[in-house]
């Protein structure tokens, strides 16, 4: 496998540190505003290297941050009236929630720079004791000439006639770069800053040096060097952080630890408007939450994958409806395929066409071990397709049960890669597949449709006295609609989500009293073990109960840990206080009806029938098991009205 090394300017042989390891750092974004295209590109991009690392059977451990203080925020913050952390975490959610719709696998670690303040000013009194950096009136500078290897970092210097002209270009590169108000503070105009003096009205930490914040390029190396150690495998980034951002990045980290920072640079190309850089200084930028709104996410994603992820992409309506066509004609064949009817007996004809998956997944390799050729393998996709239709639906080739199977194998494997079919397993057990659910409009019908379905099999199983079922859809029910109401509406701030786990710990400890007061030692222990879990032991220090992430998945936790204390009391017959626990939730409960406005984008509609659908199959399958085949037998006759087949086991 072959990568393009920014550092060389070459495609080299991948070759890991560790083996079948791979320590790998992206630049993450800046967080003063939504994220447009141009974030999506270069997140689309690693992604689909880490994905396709992971397929070739590399354990990934991948870092991706936030710089969550900085200039623009704090201007941001002022214009806005807001306090900068609250900015940050607005947008830092809103980002988090475009990489989900995406599809783009979670990061091993999301460390802010906020959080890593010890870790730089470590750094920093490093970098001054070996004599590479210097203080000057509160503020802390990397002192350039320190570092010799400095001036030829991304240059591709071929003889030493040449040095002088690089030295000219970095010194404008850098003129760029420097705040003018310090510059009577450097040593050398190229020198940059690791520690910035606090100005009045700005956020600040206490160093060494007083009071004051760091610099950009400062956090990535500690970051780097918090989560990952002194050499990592893939350094990446966009294409503009080459100068000054990874060049300083390096000349620091190296000048530190006497160690290389990273065997690869990887740099992903710019989205471009009608052939000009995307960017907001010149306002031709579109972002992601908007472009959602008219796209089926995995319509973006495929458009961000359709070029190299080192050249720049153009978008314009054309070049996205061309993609949507794409996509729709490999979904059209995935539908066709899979409700052709199947015959006993296979045929020459399709074992050729079954040994054509494994040739073609040979040749998407070979193209993605090129530098992770990304348009080389998609056009190998659709030449497959192409194939397909053309032997399949134009010459009538009768299918087996082994080539489904086959082409479903094919078709999993490959998305292990692009991740362009994320609901593909799900709608493959369910029977349905989400295009014949339609426009949004039609998708909201359908999720009406089963919830009202759901409701009538909870009545019908009270009347046939079967409680403990309907009881369980309930509790589900509830349950599914707290966390999607308390996780997104009203635990929408960072500090919303640590007054509700607040609450929830109370109600929590509500009953662990009333339990102890019963002598239920078991169901105690099981709380305490729950929270445990958690992290939890006796109060919990709600500053340190970690991201808006990981605040999210507490509240989850706690909503689980008091759905199953529910059930197990209902089960011991423990009635009232079963009955109380649904009162004490109810009053979370923001709504009692589903308000579709909260069915989301077209995807998360889409997400949400799955969901429906999943409880659904699990309800008939528990009542086949009971021999209620009455009850399962109306689920499917009501499911079959709406277009969707699911099979009895």
């Amino acid at each position: 496998m072959k990568i393009y090394n920014s550092l060389t300017f070459k495609e080299e042989e991948f070759k890991t540190i560790f083996p079948k390891k791979v320590l790998m750092y992206v630049c993450g974004p800046t967080v003063y505003d939504s994220p447009h295209l141009g974030h999506a590109k270069s997140a689309v991009a690693f992604d689909i290297i880490r994905r396709y690392l992971e397929f070739k059977g590399f354990e990934v451990k991948i870092v991706k941050n936030y710089t969550d203080i900085d200039d623009k925020i704090i201007n941001r913050a002022r214009e806005k009236n807001m306090d900068y952390r609250e900015l940050a975490n607005q947008y830092i959610e809103e980002y988090e929630h475009i990489m989900r719709i995406l599809n783009i696998k979670k990061e091993t670690f999301n460390p802010r720079a906020t959080e890593t303040i010890d870790y730089i000013i470590k750094i920093i009194e490093g970098l001054i004791s070996k004599g590479h950096a210097y203080e000057s009136n509160g503020s802390v500078y990397f002192a350039v000439k320190s570092f010799p290897k400095y001036r030829t970092l991304f240059q591709n210097i071929k003889d030493e006639a040449d040095q002088d002209e690089v030295e000219e270009g970095e010194l404008e590169e850098q003129d760029l770069e420097m705040d003018k108000k310090f510059l009577g503070e450097k040593r050398d105009p190229k020198d940059f800053v690791l520690w910035k003096k606090w100005k009045e009205g700005e956020p600040y930490w206490e160093s060494p040096w007083g009071r004051g914040r760091p610099g950009w390029h400062i956090e990535c190396s500690a970051m780097v060097l918090k989560y990952l150690g002194e050499t990592i495998d893939i350094h990446g980034g966009g294409q503009d952080l080459k100068s000054p951002h990874h060049r300083n990045e390096i000349a620091q980290s190296e000048a530190y630890t006497g160690k290389k920072l990273a065997n690869y640079f990887i740099h992903n190309g710019f989205v471009n408007v009608d052939n000009e850089k995307m960017s907001k200084s010149l306002g031709n930028f579109f972002l992601v939450s908007d472009v959602v709104k008219e796209f089926n996410p995995m319509v973006i994603r495929l458009f961000l994958i359709s070029s190299h992820y080192r050249s720049s992409l153009n978008y314009s309506l054309k070049t996205i409806q061309q993609a949507e066509k794409n996509y729709k004609k490999l979904k059209n064949t995935i539908k066709k395929i899979m409700n052709l009817t199947t015959v006993e007996e296979s045929s020459e004809k399709l074992e050729s066409l079954i040994k054509r998956f494994k040739e073609f997944e040979t040749k998407i390799i070979e193209a993605m071990d090129n530098d992770f050729d990304t348009p080389v393998a998609l056009a190998k996709i659709y030449s497959l397709f192409r194939e397909l239709n053309k032997s399949l639906f134009e010459v009538k080739t009768p299918i087996t049960e082994q080539f489904k199977e086959e082409f479903i194998d094919f078709l999993l494997k490959i998305d292990k890669i692009f991740g362009i079919f994320p609901k593909l397993s799900k709608e493959l057990s369910t029977g349905l597949d989400l295009e014949i659910a339609g426009s949004f409009d039609k998708r909201g019908d359908l999720i009406e449709q089963l919830l009202n379905l759901i409701t009538k099999i909870s009545e019908l199983l009270r009347e046939k006295k079967i409680y403990d079922l309907s009881e369980t859809i309930q509790c589900w029910l509830r349950t599914y609609w707290m966390k999607r109401e308390l996780s997104i509406e009203v635990a929408g701030s960072f500090d919303k989500r640590g007054r509700l786990i607040e609450e929830l710990l109370e109600l929590v400890d509500k009953f662990n009293q009333e339990l102890e007061n019963r002598n239920h030692d078991d169901l105690i222990n099981f709380i305490h073990g729950k929270l445990s879990e958690l992290g939890i032991d006796g109060e919990l220090d709600i500053d340190k109960a970690g991201s808006f992430d990981k605040r999210g998945a507490i509240i989850e936790s706690l909503l689980d840990l008091l759905s199953v204390l529910q059930a197990r009391l209902h089960e011991m017959g423990l009635f009232q206080l079963s009955n109380s626990i649904t009162e004490e939730l109810d009053k979370f409960w923001m709504r009692k009806e589903l308000d579709l406005g909260l069915g989301g984008s077209f995807d998360e509609r889409g997400t949400l029938i799955l969901g429906l659908l999943s409880l659904i199959k699990e309800i008939r399958l528990e009542l086949r098991k009971r021999k209620t085949y009455k009850i399962s037998d109306f689920i499917r006759d009501q499911l079959g009205k709406m277009g969707i087949q699911l099979e009895d086991q």
